[in-house]
């Protein structure tokens, strides 16, 4: 018994995105959607009101010089650590984290071992398990020949409403919201995803039909407060919370997908406002053309081919 994940969406990390049509992506396509007027950061990390002491990051993060990517990484990772940065602040921080935490999975050993030894403490650590849990993901399935379909992205429930939803399935389940979040995370990235997995799951949680007559309760497989409570519910009845291993095991038979799920839920147990950053984060999707930005709106808004790493 298990629930099929969205093949194709293992294969994805995301970023924000921008409605322009598919061709490379220049730098300064991306910019707005990366930059926050409203709450620049400065060179710590920590959100400011002076524009003069803004050092905004860039719209996508570049390899060399490695000590500039890894204070890069540095100022995201303090941003999103940040109670006082606001959700601009955040949702920018959180996609150069995305694409930077991209970008050094597909690296090299000596380019990533540069960068890593640059960094210290909560970023490297973010850092190093992000890049272990899209490395496993991206491993699972072959770049795709086209664009998908039947998919339209969304805007995702605000992350407070979602935390609502994760911290009610735990206190009835004793799941740890940290797991489910980390599953409609890898899934659907956090609701943003609509339409059918190529195994036939759906909703944000990914179940199979028959899957779902077990756990969903009679509830709607696409409302994720139907959804995330029948999750919830599938991983308690397959061990939960004293074998999480064996309940995604359950949910996915695949050692990545445990992996991954479990490295992205421990990073929230031990950082909290990890999630705000991981929330932030978009879909991409891979092609073999390369990859893609599926924004807000898809397929009425149009894909962006990333430019070449």
């Amino acid at each position: 018994m298990r629930v099929a994940s969205a093949i194709a969406a293992l294969a994805m990390i995301v970023l924000a995105g921008c409605g322009t049509s598919p061709a490379s992506t220049p730098a300064a396509d991306l910019s707005a959607s990366l930059s926050s007027p409203s709450a620049p950061a400065a060179p710590g990390g920590t959100p400011t009101g002076d524009p003069r002491a803004a050092v905004p990051l860039p719209a996508t993060p570049t390899l060399r010089p490695a000590r500039r990517l890894a204070a890069q990484i540095d100022q995201a990772e303090r941003t999103i650590a940040d109670p006082a940065s606001t959700n601009d602040a955040i949702r920018a921080a959180g996609a150069f984290q995305q694409l930077a935490s991209r970008m050094l999975a597909a690296a090299g050993a000596g380019e990533r071992h540069r960068v890593m030894s640059a960094l210290t403490g909560r970023a490297a650590s973010v850092l190093r398990s992000n890049i272990a849990a899209a490395s496993g993901l991206n491993s699972l399935t072959a770049p795709e020949p086209r664009l998908p379909k039947n998919w339209r992205i969304i805007a995702p429930l605000p992350a407070h409403r979602l935390m609502g939803l994760y911290r009610s399935a735990q206190h009835h389940t004793g799941v740890p919201w940290q797991y489910l979040a980390a599953i409609n995370f890898v899934e659907t990235k956090m609701g943003r995803i609509v339409g059918p997995s190529t195994a036939g799951a759906q909703g944000p949680m990914q179940f199979m039909p028959s899957t779902w007559k077990e756990y969903g309760d009679g509830g709607d497989i696409h409302d994720p407060h139907d959804a995330i409570p029948a999750a919830a519910r599938l991983l308690a009845a397959n061990g939960a919370p004293h074998d999480m291993a064996g309940a995604l095991r359950a949910y996915n038979d695949s050692s990545y997908y445990v992996h991954a799920v479990t490295t992205y839920a421990q990073v929230m147990k031990r950082w909290p406002r990890s999630y705000r950053g991981y929330w932030s984060w978009r879909v991409l999707y891979k092609t073999t053309k390369g990859v893609y930005v599926l924004p807000v709106g898809y397929p009425k808004a149009h894909a962006v081919r990333l430019a070449a790493d």
